[in-house]
């Protein structure tokens, strides 16, 4: 019954975490509880039997014994099976989610009130904690950076930490939506109100809690989220960030933190930190400096802000009109505060336009979203390369480049900052969004009206600003819009129509369009719209068109009249076919049609006529793309592909493992960027797409060692080999080739059986297959006893390792065999940083050495994390003499054989940077080579629980 104290002690472990099994995992116990007591009696009749039973009926005893031990072992299997189903022994989320931004590590007053809300949430009796001040004070800084204290392991106080941001506009659907998501549940569409409730209700019962609710301007009821009372939970708390006192008080806090703008001496060392110690300190420039921090009022947005723009002004008449400037009443904005006002402004003045980089405008373009909007880049790129901010004579990678450097310039002068919940997208500050505003409507002519969620209906009287105003942009981004004007209006000189997630907008009339004839952007996406208008052929100027996620949308207008259109985006929606003229689009750089399932194959010659696409999604459709001409179930025919000339980037399904000519190698190689799925139909797989890198995937496919698989790879950054047999063979194959893959960096090999044979030393390949692997990961694999084993069957090196990941490998023994790599030329592990092994039921040791003499292996290994390993013994043998000066972090998890550490942790002086992590009892129980070892290691580590 090994099976069953690994699993129990595994809960024990979450337990002192404060996780609570699933009910499916404690009822499993208990009924193996049962087996485990069945199995005892069973144990103790045989040994009575045994001794009472005389030798002539010893053979009829061994045939109603064998039969019951048939059945108990039928039942022992069913239990295995029902607990690898569990694919973890409980519902494990990870206890707190990272949230980016700047930490208040030297800031006085904030590391102060950091402190005392930690205090507070050790107290029981505290269970709601209000955080208010005014926009841009650090409320939110100062709770992330709680947030993210939270993930240590000393201060881990709860189960799960949920971030909710809520903004101004935010209602309980969005608060509900964002929990669900943290807990990994689903919300039904048409699920009533009243069992979403239920529903989350429950799962947070399961769990000590902490949520987290950042930036609330009204007063929630809790109730109606599904946040259990309090008062009947042990250590769960919700905290809550305002503007308001009033606010925290209507939620009934039982104690709130005020944060004040900072002291003088802190307000200097925060700009002195953002414009730089050289400026700061210029003696010229010093008096100027501090006059222009006083004008800041101590407020840190404003700080931040103001020492970003000025880093690198070194004239003193600069530092003079900058302080005039601030000490100059300006406009009011009744939703900003005067003393952020003024700095802001200032910021956004100094930004540096030109033709090429043109900041102000992509600057307000973002200010044209919801508060805590987060928006990806690739948008960007299409909104801002449609509205002529980016230079169309760039191609699709030129255009991304640029793009970054803009969003780059933007977060150094502190007025962009990166997404929480995607840190690759980008989000503004509310309280910058609000200036932005002010601007973007008084000199750039921009009408706003972005997530208000009870606005349902655009008036004509709105609209007719447009008309009056010169109005350029229009935002009427994530409200709950029905219907949209059905008379003609007037807005001759708008460019850009924003009516995405606009969740119950189900038509545009013909007339409405009709007033737009100078449009370049519509955006229409998360909308429940079925057609458009045949007005869409007066769009001549329109250059991007998005309907992502318009599920519902089956048909498009013909698009003839579109001939200027550059960016097309129809994923995930209900498109049946292309509409009619859609080969005519000579001018299209950017398709996405991933997703659309209902998509029937394209006909030939409507996607090769597109001669300036650069970009193509075709990924995750009902099939994918044939080899051949003749492959009438596919979406799409490769051959198709190769006429593009000016293709860039490429997502595509292929059906089958494809044999190449000399013309698919090279076409691929001409290609930057491309995802590749290759599966037995070609249909969707669940592995997300990288748009961005250089990546193939195959999913479930039988290899018999035959295919060409090499032309794939040649340029191929990352692959993965998921739920494929044969895999040996194809590898064979490979070798075969006698050609090194330098380019690919990433293998990920997941649920495959592996019948590697041991290759002795002179039949090993005499070139490293992959000579530029930097990142390893092995999960599920059956067959495969060492690393070792598959690196020799491969000629694998091993010199540009980075980190090596191995989980639920049940028959790996031992992870690398360091003689084996050690003789090679250049160390073959030295730039290994990180190794990560889990749930590997038989592994009794991570590294071997075989040989008579001492190898120094890995000198560059930062963190080691073992977790249930139920047999491992031993790191390594005696004869492995690594120092492991480069080790930060050892976390063992679940490892109870394991007594002693290697003698070069026992031995090493004294690090700040090291941590040991692991329950107490593995700690206590640990054998030294000499005591003053465990002495000295003592300060280094940290109990788990």
């Amino acid at each position: 019954m090994n099976l069953l104290s690994e699993l129990e002690q595994s809960l024990d472990l979450d337990e002192r975490l404060r996780y609570s099994p699933r009910t499916q995992v404690q009822d499993w116990l208990k009924r193996v509880e049962e087996l485990k007591n069945e199995f005892n009696l069973f144990q103790a009749g045989v040994e009575k039997k045994m001794n009472n039973t005389s030798f002539g009926c010893l053979r009829c005893l061994d045939f109603k014994l064998g039969n019951n031990l048939a059945s108990l072992m039928l039942k022992a299997n069913k239990f295995i099976g029902e607990r690898e189903a569990f694919d973890s022994t409980i519902y494990r989320l990870e206890p707190v989610e990272h949230i980016p931004g700047p930490s208040v590590v030297g800031q006085w007053t904030a590391s102060k009130n950091l402190e005392g809300i930690m205090k507070l949430l050790r107290d029981d009796r505290v269970k709601r904690i209000g955080v208010w001040g005014m926009g841009g004070v650090g409320k939110t800084t100062l709770i992330s950076n709680l947030n993210n204290k939270l993930e240590s392991p000393g201060d881990r106080l709860f189960g799960i930490v949920i971030w909710v941001v809520v903004s101004q506009h935010g209602s309980l659907k969005t608060i509900q939506s964002r929990i669900a998501e943290r807990l990994e549940m689903q919300i039904g569409i048409g699920e009533s109100d009243e069992r979403i409730v239920s529903r989350l209700c429950s799962r947070l019962r399961e769990r000590c809690f902490l949520i987290i609710l950042d930036d609330v301007w009204d007063a929630i009821d809790l109730d109606k989220v599904g946040i259990p009372r309090l008062e009947g939970l042990t250590g769960s708390k919700v905290i809550l960030t305002s503007r308001s006192l009033e606010v925290c008080n209507e939620m009934e806090t039982d104690h709130n933190f005020e944060v004040c703008c900072l002291r003088d001496n802190e307000a200097w060392d925060l700009f002195s930190e953002k414009v730089g110690e050289e400026v700061a300190n210029d003696d010229e420039i010093k008096p100027h400096a501090e006059k222009v921090v006083k004008e800041c009022h101590g407020l840190p947005l404003a700080i931040t802000i103001v020492g970003a723009s000025m880093s690198k002004k070194r004239r003193v008449s600069q530092w003079q009109d900058a302080l005039g400037y601030l000490q100059r009443s300006m406009p009011l904005n009744p939703k900003v505060e005067d003393k952020v006002f003024k700095p802001l402004k200032l910021s956004y003045d100094f930004l540096e336009s030109t033709e090429d980089e043109p900041l102000k405008s992509c600057f307000l373009f973002l200010c044209l979203f919801p508060e805590d909007y987060e928006v990806p880049l690739q948008r960007l790129v299409q909104y801002w390369l449609a509205e002529g901010l980016l230079d169309e004579r760039k191609n699709y990678e030129e255009l991304h480049n640029r793009c970054d450097t803009i969003v780059e310039k933007l977060k150094a002068f502190c007025l962009l900052e990166c997404g929480i919940i995607d840190p690759s997208h980008v989000r503004m500050h509310d309280v910058v969004r609000d200036v932005g505003i002010w601007i973007a409507t008084h000199e750039y002519k921009s009408i706003v009206r972005a997530g208000e969620c009870d606005l349902t209906e655009i008036s004509p009287e709105v609209l007719e600003n447009c008309s009056n105003r010169g109005v350029k942009r229009v935002s009427f981004v994530g409200n709950d819009i029905e219907t949209l004007p059905s008379c003609e209006v007037q807005c001759p000189e708008t460019s850009t129509l924003l009516l995405l997630d606009n969740l119950h907008l189900r038509e545009m009339p013909s007339s409405f369009l009709l007033g737009f004839p100078t449009l370049r952007i519509l955006d229409l996406s998360e909308s429940k719209i079925k057609s458009l208008p045949q007005s869409l052929a007066n769009l001549a100027q329109l250059r991007t068109l998005v309907l992502k996620r318009c599920y519902q949308l089956t048909e498009l207008p013909p698009f003839e009249a579109l001939g200027r259109l550059q960016v097309l985006d129809c994923s995930y929606s209900g498109l049946t076919k292309l509409p009619q003229g859609f080969e005519k689009l000579t001018n299209l750089r950017q398709l996405d049609i991933s997703c659309t399932h209902k998509l029937q194959r394209i006909p030939t010659g409507k996607i090769s006529n597109l001669c300036s696409l650069e970009y193509l999604n075709v990924m995750g459709n009902a099939t994918g793309c044939g080899m051949s001409r003749e492959s009438e179930n596919s979406i799409i025919d490769f051959e198709e592909l190769l006429c593009l000339q000016e293709l860039m980037a490429l997502c595509i399904d292929i059906a089958g493992i494809p044999r190449a000519t000399a013309v698919h190698v090279n076409w691929l190689k001409s290609i930057n960027f491309f995802a590749v799925h290759v599966s037995p139909d070609g249909r969707k797989t669940d592995i997300p797409a990288n748009v961005n890198s250089k990546e193939v995937h195959f999913c479930g496919l039988h290899f018999a060692g035959d295919e060409s698989v090499a032309w794939l790879l040649a340029n191929t950054f990352s692959c993965s080999i998921i739920e494929c047999k044969g895999v040996e063979l194809m590898l064979s194959a490979l070798v075969r080739n006698n050609a090194p893959f330098s380019d690919l960096k990433h293998l990920t090999m997941s649920s495959c059986h592996i019948s590697v044979i041991k290759t002795l030393p002179s039949r090993r390949p005499k070139f490293d297959l992959l000579p530029n692997l930097e990142a390893l990961y092995f999960y599920k694999l059956t067959g495969m006893g060492s690393v070792s084993d598959l690196s020799h069957f491969l000629g694998l090196r091993f010199t540009k390792l980075r980190r090596l990941d191995v989980v639920y490998c049940n028959q790996l023994e031992c992870l690398l065999a360091v003689d084996d790599i050690e003789g090679e030329e250049n160390n073959c592990v030295e730039k290994l940083e990180q190794i990560n092994i889990k749930h590997c039921f038989r592994l009794r040791q991570v590294f071997k050495n075989t040989s008579s003499s001492c190898c120094k292996p890995f000198p560059n290994l930062r963190s080691l994390e073992l977790e249930t390993l139920p047999e491992l013994v031993q790191i390594c043998n005696a004869n492995v003499c690594s120092p492991w000066e480069s080790l930060t972090l050892l976390d063992v998890r679940g490892c109870n054989r394991l007594r002693k550490l290697p003698v070069g942790i026992q031995s090493a002086r004294p690090r700040r940077t090291l941590l040991i992590r692991g329950v107490n009892g593995w700690w206590n129980d640990l054998e030294w080579d000499r005591p003053e070892s465990k002495l000295c290691l003592s300060s280094h580590f940290t109990p788990l629980g």
